[in-house]
C-alpha cells in the first residue's frame, strides 16, 4: 500500500537525494506493480486507456532500468478476509468522498464518460484476470529483438491469483 505522500515529502525535504540517471542495467528487476496500478487507475476513464497508460509507464521504467536476465512483475494477490474488507471499505469511502466533492478522483477528463473504480484492482474480479493476461502480452511483445526486454531471458508475472502481497 505504501505511505501516502511519502515520496513527495522526501523529494521536497531532500531534493539532492534524487537525480535523473542515464539508462541503468540490472541483472534482475523486481517491480511491485500495485502502486503503479492505483496511480494509473486514478487517471483512467476506460479499461483501454488504463492498459495503454500502464504500458507507457512500464516502457518509461524499462528504458531507464534495463533487465538483463530476469524481470518479476508482482501484483497483489488474495489477502486475508479482514484485509479484503478493510480495503473494500476504504475504497468505497474514497469513491464516495470524490463524488461528494465533485473531484472525480483527479481523473483526466472527469465527467467525460465512465470512470474506473479502484475496486477493480481487487483480486478475484474479472478485470484482474484481464490485467494478468495483458501483462503477459506486454512482456511477450517487449521481449522481441530491438525492444526494451530483448536481453531478458526470464519474465515472471505473479498475477492476482498468486496468494499474498
Amino acid at each position: 500500500m505504501g505511505i501516502p505522500k511519502y515520496h513527495k515529502w522526501l523529494t521536497d525535504r531532500y531534493p539532492r537525494a534524487f537525480t535523473e540517471r542515464q539508462q541503468e542495467r540490472a541483472e534482475h528487476v523486481y517491480v511491485d506493480v500495485n502502486s503503479v496500478l492505483h496511480e494509473v487507475m486514478r487517471r483512467s476513464n476506460t479499461e483501454e486507456q488504463f492498459m495503454n497508460e500502464l504500458f507507457r509507464k512500464f516502457d518509461i521504467l524499462f528504458n531507464k532500468v534495463v533487465p538483463e536476465k530476469s524481470l518479476f512483475l508482482a501484483v497483489d494477490g488474495p489477502t486475508s478476509f479482514a484485509k479484503c474488507l478493510t480495503q473494500r471499505t476504504r475504497r468505497r469511502e474514497h469513491a464516495s468522498k470524490d463524488k461528494r466533492s465533485g473531484g472525480g478522483g483527479g481523473k483526466k477528463g472527469a465527467g467525460k464518460g465512465p470512470s474506473l473504480s479502484s475496486n477493480l484492482l481487487t483480486p478475484g474480479v474479472p478485470f484482474m484476470t484481464r490485467l494478468t493476461s495483458s501483462l503477459e502480452q506486454y512482456a511477450l511483445t517487449r521481449m522481441n529483438p530491438g525492444r526494451q526486454l530483448a536481453k531478458c531471458t526470464s519474465v515472471t508475472i505473479s498475477g492476482a491469483l498468486s496468494i499474498g502481497e
